[in-house]
């Protein structure tokens, strides 16, 4: 039996989980600058402000949301991309996605076999 295909390459998604694939696979690409901005700007205000173990707390919270979110975002694309999705944000959002999960992957094998 055939796959019916929803979208094609030239269309925008036109299923609801394809729309949040693409939104959250600009946000995962966007989380490096996101974290970046964290670390040298509010997590030092914080810290100044709260106390150091409460930025420190709260500056892991963020980077955990931001893991988890790559890894929900990888997961749209695919469940999108299963359902029919072929539209060209979908494949962006895929490739994306992928890239920052290779990212934290290699993050993590890297910290594996050279601890600090």
């Amino acid at each position: 039996m055939a796959k019916k295909i929803i979208s094609h390459l030239k269309e925008m998604p036109s299923s609801k989980i394809g729309k949040w694939a693409f939104g959250l696979s600009i946000f995962s690409i966007a989380s490096g600058q996101i974290l970046g901005i964290f670390a040298a700007i509010i997590s030092p205000w914080l810290a100044s402000a709260t106390g150091e173990a409460n930025g420190a707390v709260i500056g892991f919270s963020f980077g955990a949301f931001v893991i988890i979110m790559i890894i929900t975002t990888f997961i749209l694309n695919i469940l999108a991309f299963k359902k029919g999705e072929r539209s060209w944000a979908t494949w962006v959002g895929l490739i994306m996605a992928s890239f920052s999960l290779a990212m934290l992957i290699f993050l993590f094998v890297g910290e594996l076999l050279f601890p600090h």
